[in-house]
């Protein structure tokens, strides 16, 4: 067999690769030369003092005796260097399904499909790759997608995986609306046995005994989280898997690469801006509200001590914040009824911030019997004040989906995967700074409505300019609003 050299190893000229499942098998392995490909630096920071920085180099692969294992995502990734390098290679798939699109059946079950900025392309690459991402831009309409593909390949079996219940429950009533044969995995259910399944992230194991056709991964980015990751490697069988989302790659951890090796690389992208001139989605203005005093960070040693002082507990930041916001919607001549959101990152900031402005409702996810007591203690809430259920979160977004409810102080429960098409202002207070939470939350504004005639929407930061610390992470903020499409007010 003939050989090269790469680095100084040996390196085979003509290499097997074949899928089994959702596993790629190489053989030979050619570790020296897939060593980089298949591995990434890992980054998190110590939030608490003492606690460890983390930064190392993890390895998405396995060599077992003369073969090399991995994802199916990552085959791109080794055909790519394989060429690069001259290396000989085919391609086998054991047990490929043939997937067949049934276009009459879709027309006669959802009817004519109007499409929006170039969302054909999108289901085209969908239909016409085994594997991918899908980067499309908040409020495109990705779950439509998903139906829409799901109804296609009405013959197959589906599995959609979403991060949050949030996105579950809107998801399953958009899937409901065209076809009974859903069932739910996750959040209480463990329905199995129905042609599509829709289950949460944290559920996948309960899915992974059943075999799949098509997968599809709703907000893909979080995929590579703890735990996730190595839990979708489990599954046992899919012949498509497709992954959307606006920030498939900008994870800030280094864990972008592992995306790609467990679902593929980019087959379709759209731009903001492309989508504000297609009239797809509305323009967002970005609004800094100056900040002046405040704590110094300096006498914090933790990032999240800095958080929780020089935002969280800030009084004095929460009361410029509530009392900018009327203003602001004057100024962008928002209708009388504007519908504003604000997002939060802890229960305890929420209703802090609810005490200066209390015409809003606080909505969270989770809340502990001592969050709740500190929060009575503090008076932001009545002594008979009872956490929400379920049920009531619920009702709540159904509300604030509806344009019913105005005023909304959330944490990051509403933070992605939620559709408000109405909401006109969203107010971060958070502080945080990644690109992803930025562009999701952001995303929460962008979507058309021509029934309150919403043109335009705005994002209310702060310029917290007291502070070194906290003046370089609101610039860092609005350096990504504006990449993400936004305008800065003049």
């Amino acid at each position: 067999m003939a050989c090269a050299r790469y680095h100084g190893q040996n390196i085979s000229m003509v290499t097997v690769i074949t899928r089994k499942g959702n596993i790629l098998e190489v053989s030979p392995p050619n570790e020296g030369v897939l060593r980089d490909v298949l591995s990434y630096t890992y980054f998190r920071k110590g939030l608490v003092y003492g606690q460890e920085t983390i930064n190392k180099i993890v390895s998405s692969y396995s060599v077992i005796g003369d073969k090399l294992y991995t994802t199916q995502g990552a085959l791109k990734l080794i055909t790519d260097r394989f060429t690069e390098l001259g290396i000989q290679y085919t391609c086998a798939d054991t047990g490929k399904v043939l997937l067949n699109p049934d276009y009459e059946y879709a027309e006669v079950t959802i009817g004519p499909v109007e499409f929006r900025h170039n969302q054909d392309e999108a289901l085209a690459a969908i239909i016409s790759n085994d594997s991918g991402v899908i980067e499309a831009v908040t409020a495109y309409g990705k779950t439509f997608l998903i139906t829409l593909a799901a109804v296609l390949y009405h013959k197959h079996r589906i599995l959609i995986l979403t991060p949050s219940k949030t996105l579950f429950n809107s998801t399953y009533r958009r899937l409901m609306e065209h076809t009974a044969d859903v069932g739910r995995v996750g959040n209480g259910y463990s329905e199995t046995g129905m042609r599509i399944v829709l289950c949460t992230f944290r559920s996948i194991l309960k899915a992974a005994n059943q075999q799949y056709d098509v997968v599809f991964v709703d907000e893909c980015h979080g995929l590579a989280a703890d735990g996730c990751s190595s839990d979708f490697v489990k599954l046992k069988r899919y012949q498509k898997c497709i992954g959307l989302s606006a920030t498939a790659f900008d994870r800030i951890d280094g864990a972008n690469k592992l995306v790609e090796m467990m679902i593929g690389p980019s087959i379709f992208k759209t731009t903001y801006q492309s989508a504000v001139d297609a009239g797809s989605v509305v323009p967002i203005n970005v609004e800094m509200i100056p900040v002046t005093k405040g704590p110094s960070s300096e006498v914090y040693q933790s990032t999240l001590a800095k958080k929780r002082n020089l935002y969280w507990n800030n009084l004095g930041r929460n009361k410029v914040i509530a009392n900018a916001l009327p203003d602001i919607a004057k100024k962008y001549n928002l209708r009388s009824d504007y519908q504003s959101l604000i997002i939060a990152t802890t229960v305890i900031h929420a209703f802090q911030l609810s005490r200066y402005l209390p015409g809003y409702t606080v909505v969270y996810g989770g809340l502990s019997k001592a969050q709740l007591d500190k929060a009575k203690k503090m008076g932001a809430v009545d002594d008979d004040y009872k956490a929400l259920r379920p049920k009531q979160l619920e009702e709540l977004q159904k509300s604030f989906e509806a344009d019913k409810l105005k005023h909304v102080i959330a944490t990051t429960v509403w933070g992605e995967g939620v559709d408000f098409p109405a909401l006109d202002m969203l107010v971060n207070v958070s502080g945080e700074s990644t690109p992803i939470q930025l562009t999701q939350w952001t995303g929460r504004l962008s979507r058309i409505n021509p029934s309150t005639g919403k043109s335009m929407g705005v994002v209310v930061d702060t310029m917290d300019d007291w502070d070194t610390w906290a003046l370089g992470r609101a610039k860092q903020r609005r350096r990504q609003y504006l990449k993400n499409g936004g305008y800065m007010a003049t």
